[in-house]
Parts: C-alpha cells; structure tokens; sequence
C-alpha cells in the first residue's frame, strides 16, 4: 500500500509538472500568435499609407499633365496668330515687289534668271542637308533603342538571377530537412523495436510524432502558398516587362513609318521644284514676258525665306534632342545604380539566412546526438532491468500484477489529461490560423483596390493624352489651311516636323512615368520578398523551439516512468 502511495504522488507531482509546463507553453504560443498579429495590422496601416501617397500622386501627374496640355494648346494658338500676320506681312510685301519689279522690268529679267538658278542651287542644298539630318537621327533613335533594350535586358538577368537563387536556397532548406526527418524516423522506428515492453510510452511518442508530422504538413501548405504568391507577383511583373517592351517597339514601328512619310514629302517637294523650274523654263521659251518673270521670282524668294526658317527650325529641335537624350541616359544609369544596389542587399538578406540555416542546422544534430545518448543509455537501463525482472518474475508474480494495475491506471489517467490539453492548444491554434488567414485576405483585398486605382489612374492618363494630341492635330489642321496658298509646296515637310515634335514630347512625358512604374515594381518586389523571408525565419525558430520542448518533456516523463519503475521493483522486491 504505502508503495502504492508513493507510486501515486509520484505520478500526481508529474501531472502537476505536465500541466504547468503546457500552460507555460500555451502561454508562450498565444504571446506568439499575438505578435503576429501586431505585425500584421503595422503592415496593413503602412499599406493604407501608401495607397494614400500613390492617389495624392496620381492626383499631382494628372493636374500637370492638364496644365501642359494647357499651355501646349496656348502656343500652338500663339503660333497660329503669328502665322497669320506673317501671311498678311508676305502678302504684302509681294504686292509692293509686284509693283516694283513693274517699274524695272528690264533691269530684273537678269536679277530673275539669277535668282531662279540660285533657288534651285539652295533648294538642292537643303534637300541633301535635310536628308543627311534625318539619316541622323534614325541613327540617334536606333542607338538609344538599343541601349534602352540592353538595359532592360541586364535588369530582367539580375531579377531572374535573384529568383534562381532563392529557389536553390529553398531546395537546399528542403534536403536538409528531409535529412533530419529521415533520422528522426529511423531514431524513433529503433526505440519502438527496443522498447516492446513500455507501451504507455509508446504510445505517447506516437501521439506526439502524429502531432509533429500535422505540424510540418501545415508548415508545408504555407510554404508552397508564399512560393506561389512569389510565383504569382514574378509573372505578373514579367508580363508587365514584356507588355512595356510591345509598346516600345511599337512607338519605333510609328516613329519609322513617320519618317518613311517625311522622307516621301520630301522627295515630293523636289519633284514639285523640278515641275516648277521645268515650267519656267518652258515659258521663258515659249513667251520671255516680263510681267510673267516677275510672280516666280517673287515665289522663289519666299521659298528661299522658308526654307531658311525651316533650317532655323530643324537646329532648334537637334538641340532639345541632344539634351532629351543626355537626360534620358542619366536617369537610366541613376535607376540601374539603385537596382544594383537593391539586388546587393537582397543577396546579403540571403547569405544571412543560409549561415542562420546552417548554425541552426548543426545545433539540431547537435541536439540529436545528445538524445541519441540518452536513449542508449535508457535502453542499457531498460536491458538492465528486464534481466532483473525475468530472475524475479516467478516469486512476485502476483505483486507484480497488482503493481502493473495500479501503474496502467495511473499513466492512462495522465494520458486522458494529457491529450485533454492538446485539445485545448490544437483549438487555441486553430483560431489563431483562422484570425491570420482573415488578416491575410484583407490584405490581400487593400492591394487589389490599390492596384484598380493605378490602374484607373493610368487609363486616365492615357484618355488625356488622346484628347491632348486630338486637340494639338484639329489645330495643326486650321494651320495648315490658313498657310495652304503660300506653303503648298513645303506642306510634306512641315506635316513631318510637326509630328516628330508631338513624338519627342509623348515619349518625353511617358519616359519618366514608364522608369517611375518599373522602379517601384521592382522595390515592391524586394520589399515583399524580404518580409515574406523575415516571416519564414522567424516561424521556423518558433517550431524548432517548440519540437525542442516536446523532446526535452518526452525525456523527462520517459525518465520518471522508469523511476517509478525502479522503485515498484525495490519495494517488491
């Protein structure tokens, strides 16, 4: 009775020892999963901030795109009434030389041949000068195509790079892991072979390893959920890259084709020149009036005076060229210099991890050798005592049937309260799951409403452009049809400047907005692979900590059976 007694104290001060340790681990987990939560509502608090800052953005570009578009429309009207008094000036300053040349008709037959001869010779000249600029600058445009490819190029091999790394590092993670699972098992499969005989204790490792193996599948599920939320953003940004890359060459197709239309224009206004020189020279022959000489002479010196502003013109637009470019190629190499930079502290983000992994890899085998020691030694105990017990079966037969009652009484007793608190944290745990995959959705919900307000945004934007350059075409239309009569023959040329000014202002206006876009992509991408990494490490540490717990609350209870053990045995005996 009195080894009865103190078998059953024993047994109670280990239910105590068992239910505060769970309480303190219940304890530890509720702090944890509370944390989560904070951390989870910072993130959606600096996710409304800056779905807040991109709105006031938004609101910011869209305002001064109106005010350009503003001032645009100001110029072109501005322009428009310039063109009109230098008409009625033309005009007539023409009437005036009509009237002149009347008065000297003799003397201007000759200053008329003369001035017809150097026309043609200026009008030859500006057509090679012409054409050598624009060779020019389709040379320009495919240099900085180029470049501009090469660039995205470099940055879609960093980012691809990156990717590859990260899921090398995630093989890797998943081998060692599988390396450990597999010596747990073969540690547990031998100890279930030595220790036939304790099967209350076995019967708890196997409790205990079914939870643990729930726990890794659950760990799995989440992990193969972030690699496809990464698998998901990476496409989406591939599709973007490639969708901006379409657009590119198709803004190049347009470019060439207005160039192909200026070059036709051109060539037309040579023939024109050629016809009217023809003319000239077949009505000279047929009838060498003066009052005919005088009109063409007149035509061949406005033609000379258009021509010298249009060469004013096409150095004014070489010059803003130049400096467009030099400032398109500065802020490329700023934005490349700041992915450098992002993709060198991913990659130190990595290596950090690894060297952790790796420590927290050896620390566990670490930890296996010990319990493999002391399990050898349980089982040497073990051995021990079950020599002991088959020398003295026969005498205490009865007794000890009694005692192994009593014992099977108590441990099932333990048993029932024990898998009463695993209920109690397997529910605690499962509202926890519950509570982060809600917070994941709102979060989720809060980024798909900021990504339709970009998406508003752009559409926006882009309806605004349309309406900018339907404005800009109805009024190079009332220009050109208010300077039909005089510049009929120079129309090609000037139709071709006016559009690949209205170009270079479009790509002006898109190149920074296109940079802007891919940059904060880019940063986005980092950011959420960082926390995503951050998340990983720190409920990988939590799990470790907890299987360490259990190890060291198996040992302990292991070892008080076999107290308990060795005392009913002495107290028999």
């Amino acid at each position: 009775r009195s080894a009865f007694e103190e078998a059953q104290s024993c047994a109670e001060k280990a239910l105590v020892a068992q239910k505060v340790a769970a309480q303190n681990e219940l304890e530890a987990a509720t702090h944890a999963w509370r944390d989560k939560l904070t951390t989870l509502r910072v993130s959606l608090q600096r996710e409304k901030d800056l779905r807040q800052v991109d709105k006031i953005c938004a609101e910011e570009a869209t305002r001064s795109v109106k005010r350009i578009a503003q001032d645009e429309i100001n110029s072109l009207r501005a322009r428009l009434e310039q063109e009109r008094k230098l008409h009625a000036e033309e005009k007539a300053s023409a009437v005036q030389a009509i009237r002149a040349a009347e008065e000297a008709r003799r003397g201007y037959r000759a200053a008329a041949k003369e001035a017809t001869s150097k026309a043609r010779q200026a009008a030859q000249e500006q057509t090679a000068t012409l054409r050598s600029i624009l060779s020019k600058e389709r040379r320009d445009r495919e240099n900085e195509s180029k470049s501009r490819q090469v660039a995205e190029g470099t940055l879609r091999s960093e980012v691809r790079a990156l990717q590859e790394r990260l899921g090398q590092e995630r093989q890797a993670h998943a081998a060692e892991k599988a390396v450990s699972e597999k010596e747990k098992r073969a540690a547990i499969e031998s100890r279930e072979m030595q220790e036939e005989e304790m099967r209350t204790l076995k019967g708890v490792l196997a409790k205990e390893r079914k939870a643990r193996k729930d726990e890794e599948a659950a760990h799995r599920t989440s992990l193969a959920a972030v690699e496809a939320l990464l698998a998901e953003r990476t496409a989406s940004f591939r599709e973007r890259l490639e969708h901006e890359s379409k657009d590119h060459e198709r803004e190049m197709a347009s470019a060439l084709e207005l160039h192909r239309a200026h070059k036709q224009g051109v060539q037309q206004q040579l023939e024109a020149l050629q016809m009217q020189l023809n003319d000239q020279r077949r009505i000279q022959r047929e009838r060498p009036s003066d009052v005919q000489l005088l009109p063409r002479a007149s035509e061949a010196a406005a033609q000379q005076q258009e021509l010298e502003r249009l060469r004013s013109e096409l150095d004014e637009e070489r010059r803003v060229r130049k400096s467009d470019k030099a400032a398109a190629r500065e802020a490329q190499r700023e934005a490349a210099e700041v992915m450098r930079k992002t993709m060198d502290n991913v990659e130190k983000e990595l290596e950090k991890e690894k060297e952790a992994s790796a420590r927290e890899t050896r620390a566990a085998q670490e930890r296996q050798g010990e319990q493999q020691g002391a399990i050898e030694m349980l089982q040497a105990e073990v051995e021990r005592l079950r020599g002991r017990l088959r020398t003295e079966r026969h005498a205490f037969e009865a007794d000890q049937a009694s005692v192994l009652e009593a014992h099977s009484a108590t441990v099932k007793a333990l048993l029932e309260e024990i898998e009463a608190w695993k209920a109690k944290i397997h529910s605690e745990r499962n509202a926890s799951e519950v509570d982060k995959a809600s917070a994941r959705l709102a979060h989720d919900a809060s980024r798909e409403a900021l990504q339709a307000d970009i998406e508003t945004l752009r559409e926006n934007a882009v309806a605004e452009r349309e309406a900018r350059a339907r404005e800009s075409a109805r009024l190079r239309a009332e220009h050109q049809s208010a300077l039909e009569a005089l510049r009929k023959d120079l129309k090609g040329v000037e139709e071709t400047l006016q559009t690949e000014r209205q170009a270079r202002l479009d790509d002006r206006e898109s190149a920074p907005a296109v940079r802007r876009g891919v940059e904060e992509a880019l940063q986005l991408e980092v950011r959420t692979l960082t926390e995503s990494l951050a998340i990983e490490q720190h409920r990988r540490k939590l799990e470790r900590a907890s299987a360490v717990e259990a190890q060291k609350a198996n040992l302990l209870e292991s070892e008080r059976e076999m107290q308990a053990l060795r005392d009913s045995l002495e107290e028999a005996r």
